[in-house]
């Protein structure tokens, strides 16, 4: 049993902790803040990235720059992100893959739930199912109808253990057809693959498609969702026809590493929410595909617990192996 001298060492010394921590959120940033961003430049993570940067740069009054560190589907930077120092000057603008990596792959350097405290969800999207524009195939049953008399002679693009594989496969599956998988490295290569012919159609996520749908390259089919989407009234959804055929939304949020201040944390999400949540800027996030929704640190880390459930189930039912 601890004594009252023991107590009260216990209680100044959490105190002094407070009154630290507390300072330090005060002061910050002191130096530059490095956001990580694990996808290559011009992707949809990295346009949310720099918007974060811009964002923070104004309402923080310090430095505050963008480094990619592509490779992994997005775990390289991450496991970077995992190991620096939390002090809040090392930041993760990320995607839903930090949900999916446990399941997808053998070696991951972290643990999504432990190694990252959330900061705000920015903005989600969809995952689709694209042709181009001038394929004959209009539906889903026309894919199905041609599909069945030809296992493995319809070709799908996708990023080979992502989101988008995973939600070809359960069509496939569904379906009771065969589909060729053939997997490009991230969303616009997959595209320019179905462009150029090297592939049927696509399940990509709907920002890297839009582009090519709006100038009448591409046409979307449905989208891999639990029911139609706002901004595609009129396309169906696969869980249509096959109830069980859906992803979660695809997802672009700010993490910190694990055990940054709280105080950091929050402030770091509400400068972000309240440079975000312009017209201007919610403007930019929908013309790239995306919805714009803004969520507070402890949100994001119940969306994140929620996902890796998600995932948890999805992905083996998917068959897909771990790399």
């Amino acid at each position: 049993m601890m004594n009252r001298r023991d107590c009260l060492i216990l209680t100044s010394a959490a105190i002094a902790g407070g009154f630290i921590r507390t300072a330090a959120a005060e002061t910050y940033p002191a130096n530059t803040i490095n956001i990580i961003v694990p996808f290559p430049p011009a992707g949809s993570a990295d346009l949310i990235g720099r918007l974060v940067q811009q964002g923070l740069a104004a309402g923080l009054g310090g430095t505050v720059i963008v480094t990619n560190h592509p490779g992994g589907g997005g775990n390289n930077g991450a496991a970077l992100a995992s190991k620096a120092k939390p002090d809040g000057y090392t930041l993760l603008v990320t995607t839903g893959a930090l949900s999916q990596s446990p399941y997808l792959f053998k070696d991951v350097a972290y643990n999504p739930i432990k190694s990252f405290d959330g900061i705000s969800l920015i903005a989600e999207t969809y995952t689709c199912l694209a042709v181009r524009a001038d394929s004959p195939f209009k539906s889903l049953q026309d894919i199905i109808d041609a599909a069945k008399p030809k296992p493995g002679e319809l070709i799908y693009a996708s990023a080979m253990s992502s989101s988008q594989h995973v939600a070809g496969e359960l069509f496939s599956q569904a379906a009771g057809i065969k589909l060729t998988h053939a997997a490009y490295q991230g969303g616009l290569p997959n595209v320019q693959a179905v462009v150029k012919g090297e592939a049927t159609m696509a399940f990509v996520s709907l920002p890297n498609v839009t582009p090519l749908v709006a100038n009448g390259t591409m046409r979307i089919i449905a989208v891999a969702e639990r029911r139609r989407i706002k901004a595609l009234p009129d396309v169906p959804a696969i869980s249509e026809t096959f109830p069980d055929v859906f992803v979660p939304p695809a997802w672009v949020s700010a993490f910190a590493p694990k055990g940054t201040p709280r105080p950091i944390i929050d402030r770091l999400s509400r400068v972000i929410q309240t440079a975000l949540d312009t017209p201007e800027k919610q403007h930019l996030i929908e013309v790239a595909g995306f919805t714009p929704v803004l969520s507070n640190a402890a949100e994001l880390d119940e969306r994140l617990k929620s996902d890796v459930d998600i995932w948890g189930r999805v992905i083996p039912k998917a068959g897909i192996k771990q790399q």
